[in-house]
């Protein structure tokens, strides 16, 4: 589906691809940068596997323009990194994040008409809803119930047999 979209003639705008958990954005990412597909991985670099660490928007920026000097609370430094992860956003065609993580406000200046969100059925339906809010036109709900059971978080829902 991501690369359909990602190949389609005339498409508008950027692809948002999240998950409910940091394991399955690496193996959107992993999956994506096989097929050739120019993509970014926002989020907490720690929470990426080793081998994926030069996708994470982070990581990609602070190779662009530095480390900061003086330490980490530099305030133009900062700035910098936002604006360097703003224009590799802009350079690629996905963006991989959590679910959760699409409410980042390095986000706040884009739209994504294209949202997919794998591990669905592990989402609450409020997380599911976050990249959703980015601009969704079209959206692709996935999840294997056979891999990984729902996410039923309430006595009455359980009572009916959600689980």
């Amino acid at each position: 589906i991501l690369l359909a979209w990602a190949r389609s003639p005339g498409r508008q705008g950027k692809i948002l691809a999240t998950c409910d958990s940091n394991i399955g954005v690496d193996n959107l990412l992993d999956g994506l940068v096989k097929l050739g597909v120019r993509v970014i991985r926002l989020g907490r670099p720690e929470t990426a596997r080793a081998d994926l660490l030069q996708y994470c928007a982070d990581e990609m920026a602070i190779k662009k323009i530095g480390p900061a000097p003086g330490g980490e609370g530099n305030k133009a430094h900062k700035e910098a990194v936002r604006n360097q992860v703003n224009t590799e956003i802009n350079r690629c065609e996905v963006v991989c994040c959590t679910a959760v993580g699409a409410g980042s406000g390095i986000l706040e200046r884009h739209e994504f008409p294209f949202v997919l969100v794998d591990e669905a059925s592990q989402a609450t339906e409020l997380t599911t809803v976050v990249p959703i809010c980015r601009g969704a036109k079209s959206v692709v709900l996935l999840g294997d119930h056979c891999q990984l059971p729902p996410t039923v978080s309430t006595d009455l829902a359980k009572e009916c047999g959600a689980e």
